[in-house]
């Protein structure tokens, strides 16, 4: 009797792990694609920003942008101005004040803000990152727990053959 109870015993701890690890599983690769997600955005929006700042600070302030300047600023503009969401209300701020600076259609005028521009990208950038690097340890986490859960059970499986 003391058998049968032992290998329902195994058989639920084992269905338990198992469960929990497909759980672990689905939560790590849903946490891992969102992360990749969010670099691929930062590198976009980095490359956007760099491009953008380059144009503003190359042509000179004293010299509007040709036909074609002018389609390469709005499209950079643009491609940034898509990519800000203000969805999220702890980045609202941020997203809304670079759009706000983005918004001025006059190339001198973002020309005299560029600093601010690099600042407000900046600071989107950096939250996005501390986003990744706290989603990462949560996955670190969850998967030392799953490790510990594991030894657990081996544990017990031991036990139970030194007992059985």
């Amino acid at each position: 009797m003391a058998e049968v109870w032992a290998a329902i015993i195994s058989v639920a701890v084992s269905l338990f792990v198992s469960i929990i690890v497909g759980i672990q599983n689905k939560s790590e690769f849903f946490s891992k694609t969102v992360s990749q997600e969010r670099l691929d955005w930062m590198h976009e929006m980095r490359q956007y920003l760099a491009e953008l700042l380059t144009m503003l600070e190359e042509i000179p302030a004293d010299r509007q942008p040709d036909a074609e300047e002018n389609r390469r600023f709005l499209r950079l503009r643009n491609d940034i101005l898509v990519r800000l969401n203000g969805a999220y209300a702890d980045y609202e701020s941020k997203d809304q004040y670079l759009a706000e600076l983005l918004a001025e259609p006059d190339f001198a005028a973002l020309q005299k803000r560029t600093e601010e521009i690099r600042s407000a990208g900046s600071r989107i950038l950096k939250a996005e990152w501390d986003k990744v690097k706290s989603e990462a340890g949560n996955s670190r986490a969850r998967y030392r727990r799953l490790a510990a859960a594991r030894k657990e059970v081996t544990k017990l499986r031991k036990e139970e053959k030194n007992h059985g």
